[in-house]
């Protein structure tokens, strides 16, 4: 077992970024999968000094830090690539075939839980009964494009956001503004 002089510690759901990861990966595995991925921009949640062996080997991507001061240190320390949390989270999702799909507002944005496959009419009976009953149509847009436009007024301006009928299959991270009648 490693030894280590004068430990850290530190309280993850309190003092790290790294809560709010898609993924965790070594500084080997964040090349790899930037080199594989698709995605042109990617949200660094560790310290700065990864961005340049990141821009190094993807020149024609962009790298940027979630925070100037950000460190994984403790996850560094015992080598640990994903919490057993996480894990268990994607797994219990997987097992019972569940998504995520957020609405947002200024004063509040949430996550729900749907069943994949999920009509856009049965989500927003997931939020509340009057919101399916008076259906409209759903203002959608990416969890991805929504981040990167900084909100709904740029997503629309963008035409990111999309209007999407009932029969719409939500997809997971979806980000939704439902239209109803009351």
């Amino acid at each position: 077992t490693k030894r280590f002089k004068n430990p850290k510690e530190y309280n993850l759901a309190e003092k790290n970024i790294s809560a709010k990861k898609t993924k965790i990966l070594s500084t080997s595995g964040m090349i790899k999968y930037a080199k594989s991925s698709t995605a042109k921009e990617f949200i660094v949640a560790t310290e700065t000094g990864i961005l340049y062996p990141l821009r190094k080997e993807n020149p024609t991507k962009t790298f940027y830090p979630a925070q100037k001061d950000a460190v994984c240190e403790y996850m560094k320390m015992i080598n640990l690539k994903e919490t057993g949390l996480n894990i268990l989270i994607k797994k219990g999702y997987d097992l019972l075939q569940l998504e995520t799909f957020f609405t947002s507002k200024p004063e509040e944005s949430r996550a729900w839980t749907i069943p994949k496959n999920c009509t856009a009419l049965k989500a927003a009976g997931i939020i509340h009964t009057d919101f399916e009953k008076g259906f409209i149509r759903s203002e959608t847009v990416s969890y991805y494009d929504f981040a990167q436009n900084n909100g709904w007024a740029n997503s629309k301006t963008s035409g990111k956001m999309r209007l999407e009928g009932k029969d719409y299959i939500v997809k997971d991270g979806d980000v939704l503004n439902i239209r109803f009648n009351t």
